[in-house]
């Protein structure tokens, strides 16, 4: 299994309205925080779905639709 470069809060932040600077007090921090578990998140299904395919072709069963 390949190990592709995960995103990193900087490159998060830039998809979220520019660097983390701008987000460093109050309630911009929530929102930076809530980014990067969503892309975490996101992350880790892919992970999960590359390794149950996997998993699913070393049994010899059928792709799952």
């Amino acid at each position: 299994m390949t190990h592709e470069k995960k995103t990193t809060p900087e490159e998060i932040a830039e998809r979220f309205g520019g660097s983390m600077e701008p987000w460093s007090g109050g309630d911009g921090k929530d929102r930076i925080r809530a980014a990067i578990a969503q892309a975490e998140a996101a992350e880790a299904r892919e992970e999960l779905e590359k390794a149950e395919a996997r998993l699913r072709e070393l049994k010899g069963e059928e792709p799952k639709a």
